[in-house]
């Protein structure tokens, strides 16, 4: 009879210990996805801040690259006419900040492929930054989404939501 307590004793100690030890492992297993995470994360950060950096340093528009200032935001590109302008063959032919605006790239990494797309409105005014507008305006938005593959598709049965930095021009004379 107490052979067979100890031997349930023995066989219950065995039990909650493996029980611990599985919590652990999947304790530190959902630690190490988070980390994988937090890296991709940043190298998508870096990804949309490279283009918001090299959008910046682009005209306001392309009827304001010349040394006459534009006096009414009537004169901008109309919404309906944002994007490539057909004779850029690439993002590096872009010369002005709305060119940007429909363009898709996919690329490669060290932490693993991204995608990515970028939109580009008229925002009224400041305080309304959220809203876009379909007329020209002083004042352009440009959102950059960066989406990579998920690290664990067990844990997640959705796509995760991308990565999204947005940028603010505006234009004075």
């Amino acid at each position: 009879m107490q052979d067979s307590s100890q031997a349930l004793q023995a066989l219950g100690a065995i039990i909650l210990y493996s029980l611990i030890a599985l919590n652990f492992n999947k304790s530190k297993l959902n630690n190490i996805v988070i980390d994988i995470e937090a890296e991709k994360d940043k190298s998508a950060i870096a990804l949309a801040s490279t283009v918001i950096e090299e959008a910046r340093s682009k005209s306001y528009d392309e009827l304001a690259q010349g040394i006459d200032p534009v006096s009414s935001p009537s004169e901008f590109t109309h919404p309906s006419n944002f994007g490539n302008d057909g004779s850029e063959s690439s993002r590096a032919d872009f010369d002005d900040f709305d060119d940007y605006h429909g363009y898709s790239w996919d690329e490669e990494t060290d932490n693993g492929d991204y995608e990515g797309w970028i939109e580009v409105c008229y925002i009224a005014d400041l305080e309304s930054k959220d809203t876009c507008i379909n007329t020209q305006s002083r004042f352009k938005k440009m959102i950059v989404n960066i989406r990579y593959g998920n690290i664990d598709p067990v844990r997640y049965s959705i796509d995760r939501a991308p990565v999204q930095l947005e940028y603010i021009n505006s234009y004075y004379h």
